[in-house]
């Protein structure tokens, strides 16, 4: 997946950590680089000296392999996670530290006192190497400072560098090698230094110059440290140059100088794409691992407390469906279609219905719903919770319900029926309730009886009373 630069300037800011200030932690760098520098030139009886040839080229030969290494370590680095991370800014870098190991090693393999390098070594052919890789490396430095990590193009595919890497290594390889007097003098031996190799110091030195701000402008934006890394190498590299071109023998304090200053610089190089090559994205990684963490944990929560409140609802369920079907008066409900929904025992006990429940439809099987008279049956209109389904408010509708089964005896009830009406109007349904008056009917219908008894008694008496 590419990332854009949105994402690297968002996760580049999550990088940034309290401490010593970019300002500052470069000015740090300058001040020590300057230092060393001003020491050699202010006190030469103390710092300056000549070493021979022999240490010192066990000191060359150890820095240069160095960098020869890092430059591999970081091409290495840069092109085998760039599967993974996408990072063309990396890949960018890694491949053109190819180009700058390979013409480092040819410089090592051409310096004075090595065995012969396929033609006889001396310092104005290793200069000749050592001029092509700081140029090559500062043109490299300064373009990519444009190459971001979501960066896209033909000519940043990893073929492409690739082939460009050894191009010019090898261009460089062939024009040192077989074609020197084609190339202008940067050493004469009692001389020193010629005004080329001065001044193509000079022009590697503006370059790096140059790239600073490019830098420090992707820093500002980004706030990625491995950016800070990147300026603090090419202050170094600055010095490195000049060190290069001040000394007078190849084997002086300002050329063992310049080779320590460059160590150091291709160090916080390797740090840098390091950091940008393999420990960001694992911090990334582990940022991302802490969100998702941190997410399951909030989902763990919330799911736990949807369990508790979902007990909790349960029970009050539970609670008001013993309420509901505990009370004495019959409770029965249907939707907008008229298909009964929800009724309590005393409906079951009522209507003579089984204890398990059974289809709607299915009702009026078990039982027959008369009017009050207990002879007129009942038209699905007449019954009060249908009456309110038509929006009617229905109250104290008497009527009997006679089991089917003729198990349990006639009720006789009285029913009101209401609409069930939302905030907006629409009708949803209907609910009924029904009292049982039977008991208080046959006290009534006992009642009558009786005094229809006692007048009888009387209108058949002979006597007067």
């Amino acid at each position: 997946m590419r990332k854009s630069y949105g994402a690297e300037n968002k996760v580049g800011k999550m990088t940034k950590k309290k401490g010593l200030s970019p300002q500052a932690l470069l000015a740090a760098v300058f001040t020590l680089s300057l230092l060393s520098f001003v020491l050699a030139a202010l006190f030469p009886s103390w710092f300056y000296y000549t070493m021979d040839i022999a240490p010192y080229l066990v000191f060359h030969n150890i820095a240069e392999f160095f960098s020869v290494m890092v430059s591999l370590a970081i091409f290495s680095m840069g092109w085998f996670t760039y599967d993974q991370s996408k990072n063309r800014n990396a890949l960018f870098l890694a491949c053109a530290f190819l180009a700058i190991g390979l013409i480092d090693l040819q410089h090592t393999l051409g310096y004075p006192g090595m065995p012969e390098f396929i033609t006889q070594n001396s310092a104005e052919k290793s200069t000749q190497f050592w001029i092509a890789a700081r140029m090559f490396a500062a043109l490299a430095f300064l373009a990519s400072g444009y190459v971001r990590q979501g960066s896209a193009g033909r000519f940043l595919s990893k073929g492409f560098l690739l082939a460009a890497a050894v191009a010019v290594s090898g261009v460089v390889f062939v024009g040192v090698i077989y074609f020197p007097s084609s190339l202008p003098a940067t050493f004469v031996e009692g001389s020193g230094l010629t005004s080329y190799k001065i001044y193509a110091e000079y022009l590697i030195i503006i370059l790096l110059i140059l790239a600073l701000p490019v830098y420090w402008k992707r820093y500002a934006s980004t706030g990625k440290k491995l950016l800070l890394y990147m300026m603090a190498a090419l202050i170094v590299c600055v010095f490195s140059e000049l060190s290069f071109t001040v000394y007078k023998s190849a084997f002086d304090t300002y050329n063992t100088l310049g080779h320590i200053y460059k160590i150091i610089a291709f160090a916080l190089i390797y740090w840098g794409i390091y950091v940008s090559a393999v420990k960001f994205p694992y911090l990334e990684l582990m940022a991302e691992t802490e969100k998702l963490l941190a997410e399951t944990e909030e989902r763990k929560r919330i799911e736990t407390e949807l369990i508790q409140q979902r007990h909790k609802l349960e029970k009050e369920r539970q609670f008001l469906e013993a309420v509901f079907d505990n009370i004495e008066e019959g409770i029965v409900s249907c939707d907008a279609q008229g298909i009964i929904s929800r009724f309590n025992r005393a409906t079951r006990e009522f209507h003579g219905l089984p204890a398990e429940p059974i289809p709607a439809e299915q009702w009026p099987d078990h039982y027959n719903l008369y009017l009050a008279d207990g002879k007129t049956p009942m038209v699905r209109d007449d019954v009060p919770l249908f009456r309110a389904l038509q929006g009617e408010m229905v109250r104290n509708v008497e009527m009997m319900i006679i089991p089917a089964d003729q198990t349990t005896r006639a009720r006789s009830l009285v029913a009101n029926g209401q609409p069930l009406v939302s905030s907006d109007g629409t009708l949803l349904g209907a609910v009924a309730t029904m009292h049982d008056i039977t008991a208080s009917k046959e006290a009534e219908q006992a009642l009558a009886t009786s005094e229809a008894f006692r007048r009888a008694i009387i209108d058949s008496s002979h006597d007067c009373i």
